[in-house]
């Protein structure tokens, strides 16, 4: 019975030996991968669009040119969908349901109280701002990132409505 009880303790020690050998190996193994990582990480970095400065084929460093902007004035019209008859926090702006002439998209927009919108009626919105060129604009952009000049109520409809490009 000694043999046996000898037999499972030298087996125990043995398996322990072999997980603890396997835990160093997978160890070391995690820390060569954590490195190569953050090599390949660091490289992605250096090469990042948000640098300052960017290399060609020839080794050259170039600066990152910024996007170019442009002052425009350009007017689309939207039908109104809706009154919201609600208020933001501030008391100035009114809200509204907006869609464009085959967009199909409703949108949700705050307009200035100074302009009295009535559903089912299309009104001409003359935005100004900066654009960067070659940038399309969705109708959230277009009133997140442009000033509202004017609105003017129109009897045009279908494609007789102005839909400038941004």
């Amino acid at each position: 019975m000694k043999k046996g009880v000898i037999a499972i303790i030298i087996c125990l020690i043995l398996i322990i030996i072999l997980c603890l050998v396997e835990i160093f190996f997978l160890n070391n193994k995690i820390v060569e991968i954590s490195k190569k990582y953050d090599s390949i990480n660091s490289k992605v970095q250096k090469n990042s669009f948000n640098n300052t400065s960017s290399q060609d084929n020839s080794g050259k460093e170039d600066e990152v040119t910024e996007p170019k902007m442009t002052e425009v004035e350009f007017i689309r019209t939207f039908i109104v969908l809706a009154d919201l008859h609600s208020v933001d926090a501030t008391g100035q702006y009114n809200f509204y349901a907006i869609d464009q002439f085959q967009n199909f998209d409703p949108f949700v927009v705050k307009i200035d109280k100074n302009y009295t919108l009535k559903a089912d009626k299309y009104y001409e919105f003359t935005f100004k701002g900066a654009k960067i060129d070659g940038k399309d604009y969705s109708i959230k952009d277009i009133f997140d990132n442009f000033t509202i000049v004017d609105i003017k109520e129109t009897n045009k409809i279908g494609l007789d409505q102005i839909q400038d490009a941004v």
